[in-house]
C-alpha cells in the first residue's frame, strides 16, 4: 500500500497548492488524494486485523484439530456476529478506491466537453455514475449500522447437531419492532472459490434452505435499550455438515434474518456451527 500511500499524499499536496493558489480545478486532485489515502489507510487495516484472525486461527487449529466448531472464538462463546459487517468495510474500501480513479477522469472529461461538445466523452461518465451508486449503497449500510447496531445471535448448543432442533436469540440495538415479524431464513450453501488474482470467482451453491417467521409479539425489549428475538429451528439429519478446512471448498451454514422496517430495513447474517 505504500505506493497508493505516496500516490495519495503527493496528490493531495498538489491539490493543495492549487487550491492556495485559487485554482479552479483544486477540488479534483485534492478529493483524489484524500480518497487514495484513504483507501491505502484502510486497505492496510483490513489485511492487518486478517492477518492476526488468521494466526489466531490456526493456534485454535493446531490445539483442536478434530474440532473445528472450537476454531472461532465467537462459536465457543456462543455469540456469533453479524458476518455482513465485515462487507460493509469491503464496500466502502471498494467505493473510495473507485471514486479516487474515476473524479480526476470525470474533471478532465467535462474540461474536454466543454472545449468540443464530443458526444462519445459522455460516455465515459458511466464509470463516476457507478462510484455514485457505490458510496450511496456503502452510506445505505452505515445508516443500517447506526440504527440496529452490531447484531448478536446467542445460540444455546455448540455445536448445532443436524436432526436435532436448536434455540437461539438475537440482539439488536434499535427497539423499534416490525409489524410484520422477523422472517428467518436457515440455508446451508457449497461454497467455492476458483481462479486468483483478478479472474478469481466466488460461487455458492444452496444446498438447503428452511423459512420461518418469528412475529412481532415474541421480541422483547431490553432496559438496556435493544431488541432481542427468540427463536427456534430444527435441522434434518441428512444434511452436510459445515466443513471449513478448505477456504476455497467449504460447506456453509447461515441464518440470515430480515425484517421491513420504516426507513432502512433490518438484514443480518450469521455464520453458525453445524457438525455432525
Amino acid at each position: 500500500m505504500l505506493p497508493f500511500l505516496g500516490a495519495g499524499v503527493s496528490v493531495m499536496s498538489i491539490g493543495i497548492r492549487a487550491l492556495q493558489r485559487h485554482e479552479a480545478n483544486a477540488i479534483a486532485p485534492l478529493l483524489a488524494g484524500l480518497l487514495f489515502t484513504a483507501f491505502s489507510v484502510g486497505f492496510f487495516a483490513i489485511v492487518f486485523v486478517a492477518i492476526r484472525r488468521a494466526a489466531r486461527t490456526a493456534s485454535l487449529q493446531a490445539k483442536a484439530p478434530d474440532q473445528p466448531w472450537l476454531w472461532r472464538p465467537e462459536w465457543t462463546a456462543r455469540r456469533i456476529p453479524d458476518s455482513r459487517g465485515n462487507a460493509a468495510w469491503l464496500l466502502w474500501l471498494f467505493a473510495i478506491f473507485w471514486n479516487a480513479v474515476t473524479i480526476p477522469a470525470t474533471f478532465l472529461i467535462l474540461r474536454e466537453w466543454s472545449r468540443q461538445q464530443n458526444h462519445l466523452l459522455l460516455l465515459a461518465l458511466i464509470f463516476p455514475a457507478v462510484g455514485v451508486v457505490l458510496i450511496i449503497a456503502a452510506i445505505y449500510t452505515a445508516m443500517r449500522r447506526l440504527k440496529f447496531g452490531a447484531s448478536i445471535c446467542t445460540i444455546d448448543t455448540v455445536p448445532i447437531n443436524p436432526g436435532r432442533s436448536f434455540h437461539g436469540e438475537i440482539e439488536m440495538r434499535s427497539d423499534a419492532v416490525p409489524e410484520g415479524g422477523y422472517l428467518l431464513r436457515l440455508v446451508c450453501v457449497h461454497r467455492v472459490v476458483t481462479g486468483s488474482g483478478k479472474s478469481q470467482t466466488t460461487r455458492e451453491t444452496p444446498l438447503w434452505q428452511q423459512e420461518s417467521r418469528v412475529t412481532s409479539a415474541t421480541a422483547m425489549r431490553l432496559s438496556t435499550g435493544g431488541v432481542r428475538v427468540p427463536f427456534s429451528m430444527t435441522i434434518p439429519h441428512d444434511v452436510r455438515s459445515s466443513d471449513i478446512r478448505n477456504s476455497r471448498d467449504q460447506i456453509l451454514w447461515r441464518l440470515e434474518v430480515s425484517a421491513e422496517m420504516p426507513g432502512v430495513d433490518y438484514d443480518a447474517s450469521f455464520d453458525l456451527p453445524v457438525f455432525g
